[in-house]
C-alpha cells in the first residue's frame, strides 16, 4: 500500500517541528496507521528561508493552492495562522477531496460552521487540533497554559489564578 503523503501549507516554526516528529516517529506513525507516512511537500512564503530552515531533502513551494489541491497529497496540514489565505485553502483542499488537519483557532472561531459543514459533503475529513499548544509544558494543566482555548465555562474546581498561568 503507498504512503499516505502529506502536505504542509507553511514552513514556520510549527512546520519544522512537524517535520521532525514524522521523521523521528516514522515506524511508529507507519504501526498506528497500518502504511507509511511521507512528507510530500512544504508551502512556503519564503522558499529560499524554508530551504535555510529544513534542507533541501523536501521539495519546497510557494504556490500554496497547487500544493493544497495536488491530485497525489492525501492530508494537508494548515499550518499557516491567520484568516485569509488560510481559509481559502483549506475549502480548496477540502473541494478536492483532501483530509485537513489545522490547529488555526482564529479560522476554526470564525468559519468553523463554513469548514466543518464543506467537509462531509467531498467525504473529507477536517481535524481540529482542540489543544495545539498542550504539548509545551507537561508540569502545567491544560487551562494553565491558555483559558481561553476553552469556549465555555470551567468547572469550579479548575485553577486559572494559578501563580504558573500566564
Amino acid at each position: 500500500m503507498k504512503p499516505l503523503q502529506i502536505a504542509l501549507l507553511g514552513a514556520g516554526t510549527v512546520a519544522s517541528g512537524v517535520v521532525k516528529v514524522l521523521a523521528r516517529n516514522q515506524e511508529e506513525l507507519q504501526r498506528r496507521a497500518g502504511r507509511g507516512i511521507a512528507l510530500a511537500a512544504i508551502a512556503a512564503r519564503n522558499a529560499d528561508k524554508a530551504r535555510a530552515a529544513l534542507g533541501d531533502a523536501l521539495p519546497i513551494t510557494t504556490d500554496f493552492m497547487a500544493l493544497a489541491t495536488r491530485p497525489d497529497i492525501d492530508i494537508v496540514v494548515e499550518l499557516m495562522g491567520g484568516i485569509s489565505p488560510a481559509r481559502e485553502l483549506v475549502l480548496a483542499a477540502i473541494a478536492a477531496g483532501k483530509h485537513v488537519v489545522t490547529a488555526n483557532k482564529a479560522l476554526i472561531a470564525l468559519h468553523g460552521n463554513e469548514l466543518f459543514a464543506a467537509a462531509p459533503s467531498q467525504g473529507a475529513p477536517l481535524v481540529l487540533a482542540r489543544f495545539p499548544r498542550a504539548y509545551c509544558d507537561a508540569n502545567r494543566e491544560a487551562w494553565e497554559l491558555d483559558p481561553t482555548m476553552f469556549a465555555g465555562p470551567l468547572p469550579d474546581w479548575v485553577n486559572t489564578t494559578s501563580a504558573r498561568v500566564g
